[in-house]
């Protein structure tokens, strides 16, 4: 809920809705506010949640993960939002910044600047200002601590034990919002990052993922390499970095996503000690319509395997619903031993070693891809065309069922681990600006049948949506 949350004992209402379902409905409504226009909102939150959570739960007989998470929600006066997630057993805390700041945000003359920006945040801050100070403020206290960026985020991670979890936040917040991005640091950064850049590119599983993506969203935004190049990553200045900050980093742009031994009022009280002074301004989103470049790309390169990236046109986040759809297909084709390319590819033909399955989901687009290596690859892209042409005869109703529980089951084996527990909510808030709960999910994967998946593949899978890339030692089209 927006706004600051009521003081302990009262949970909020994203609390009653998820980890209380277990409760009479009398139970949660006799504990809400007494004002009758927000005790009405409250229990069509909690009737909505509460069928989500226990009746779903009931159904597939994992009730007690919603006894031991309680999800929650805040927003602090100046827009950021505090997610939590409290783990009634644990001792530990997972704290992420997600700041919707990725290198989709770049204009033309600052390519890289976000995953600079990212490795520059862990250099120093007004308070520890070099990075052997502030790195050995984070080891006194047993912290890890790092930095990733994709295309549409820079998140900040710190965890540790839950004794320490003032000084952790009140690191994570140095780093955020007080950053030095020294001058004599950046240089030498500058060096370190066109050394990932020149490994990157040499490592050929990374370097398709990396150019089927930029060929696939061919002058898009989603179409720009994260780590940049070396002549931009060159360039780049303090003032222009700390350009790129001061647009971006926003809060009304960010959450501050806990996983871990904590309530969410002591969260939400933290956050407005270490984030309450940030002042928000406005922030211009890079978001454009996607014409897809369905051409074939190939790249010549001196190496012993074709790699291959086979890539779908899909969806935004306006249609979730489908890109849980496309999740559910995705575990169908290569979740697991018994999988349709794990069978005709590796088992039956012996012609990959592995076989990798990104459902890509961005704000305004989405990109189903699929990617091997293989010394004959002719007979790798027809066999995958061949088993995607086959999906709606070899996928029975009974074996969407199990599928579909499947899928629905390790949803909840990844919520259980806090990395991917806050992978899944930072996500969510990037592409919906909210939080979403496991609960939400679980609800909107119930209501996918069979025929809304059938309906799903023939809409997205064909050759006009279509795009092939390659990494080869030679042509092959």
């Amino acid at each position: 809920m927006p706004g600051k949350p009521e003081a302990e004992p009262q949970p909020s209402l994203r609390q009653y809705c998820s980890w209380r379902i277990r409760w009479p409905m009398m139970m949660w409504t006799s504990r809400l506010p007494r004002n009758r226009a927000i005790c009405l909102a409250a229990t069509k939150m909690v009737s909505t949640l509460a069928e989500a959570g226990e009746g779903v739960a009931a159904r597939r007989g994992y009730s007690h993960f919603f006894i031991m998470h309680t999800y929650s929600e805040s927003i602090l006066p100046n827009k950021l939002r505090v997610i939590t997630s409290t783990h009634v057993d644990s001792w530990i805390n997972f704290m992420e910044l997600w700041v919707n700041a990725g290198s989709r945000h770049e204009n033309a003359g600052g390519l890289g600047y976000a995953h600079i920006l990212e490795h520059m945040l862990l250099k120093g801050t007004k308070k520890w200002p070099t990075p052997y100070l502030l790195g050995l403020e984070k080891d006194r206290i047993g912290v890890y601590s790092n930095a990733q960026t994709n295309l549409e985020k820079i998140s900040l991670t710190i965890n540790g034990l839950s004794k320490y979890k003032d000084r952790m936040m009140h690191v994570l917040a140095e780093q955020a919002l007080n950053s030095i991005i020294d001058e004599i640091a950046l240089e030498n950064e500058k060096k370190v990052i066109l050394e990932e850049y020149k490994k990157s590119a040499d490592d050929p599983v990374r370097h398709i993922a990396r150019i089927s993506q930029m060929n696939f969203f061919e002058n898009h935004p989603l179409g720009k390499n994260i780590l940049g190049n070396p002549e931009s990553i060159k360039a780049v200045t303090q003032d222009s970095l700390l350009a790129y900050h001061h647009s971006f980093f926003v809060p009304s742009q960010t959450a501050l996503i806990i996983s871990g031994d904590i309530k969410h009022g002591e969260a939400y009280d933290m956050a407005s000690k270490y984030f309450g002074g940030w002042k928000d301004v406005k922030s211009k989103n890079n978001f454009q319509n996607f014409r897809l470049n369905n051409h074939s790309f190939f790249e010549k390169r001196d190496i012993s395997q074709f790699h291959i990236a086979i890539s779908y046109n899909t969806t935004g986040v306006e249609l979730s619903k489908r890109q849980l759809a496309l999740s559910i297909l995705a575990n169908y084709l290569n979740f697991g031993y018994t999988s349709p390319l794990m069978q005709e590819l590796r088992i039956k033909n012996g012609l990959v070693y592995q076989i990798n399955i990104m459902n890509g989901r961005y704000v305004d687009a989405g990109r189903f891809s699929i990617q091997t290596s293989t010394t004959e690859p002719q007979k790798v892209i027809d066999i995958i065309l061949e088993t995607i042409n086959s999906i709606p005869d070899k996928l029975t109703p009974s074996l969407f069922e199990e599928i579909k529980n499947q899928y629905i089951d390790g949803l909840l084996v990844n919520m259980s681990d806090f990395e991917k527990e806050i992978s899944f909510l930072g996500t969510n808030f990037i592409l919906r600006g909210k939080m979403s709960s496991p609960a939400d999910t679980l609800k909107e994967i119930e209501s996918i049948d069979r025929d809304f998946l059938m309906d799903t593949v023939k809409g997205f899978f064909v050759e006009e949506r279509r795009h092939i890339a390659v990494l080869g030692p030679c042509q092959i089209f």
